[in-house]
C-alpha cells in the first residue's frame, strides 16, 4: 500500500471518529437542556391517588411532585415492605 493512501484511510478514520463524537456530545447536550414547562397539572392517577406538580418560577425554577394518597378510599390498602434486619439487631 502506498504512503498516500494509509496516510488517507487513517485520515478518514480520524474524521469520522471525530463527527461521531461530536454528534453524541451534541445530542446528549440538546436532550439534557429539554425541561418541561412550568405550569401547575392535577391529575388522578386511580380512585384516591392524586398527582400534582407544583412550578415556581421566584426566586429560581423549582418544580414539586406531591403523590396524595386518600386511604378513606374503598379498597385502598396500605402496604409497607419488611425493615432488613442487620447482624446486631
Amino acid at each position: 500500500m502506498s504512503r498516500t493512501r494509509i496516510f488517507t484511510w487513517r485520515s478518514l478514520l480520524t474524521i469520522s471518529i471525530v463527527f461521531f463524537l461530536v454528534l453524541i456530545l451534541t445530542i446528549f447536550t440538546i436532550l439534557s437542556f429539554i425541561r418541561p414547562p412550568l405550569t401547575n397539572t392535577n391529575l388522578l392517577l386511580f380512585p384516591g391517588v392524586l398527582y400534582e406538580r407544583i412550578a415556581f418560577s421566584q426566586p429560581r425554577p423549582i418544580m414539586i411532585h406531591v403523590v396524595t394518597i386518600d386511604l378513606s378510599t374503598t379498597g385502598m390498602k396500605v402496604l409497607v415492605t419488611p425493615r432488613i434486619s442487620t447482624p446486631s439487631n
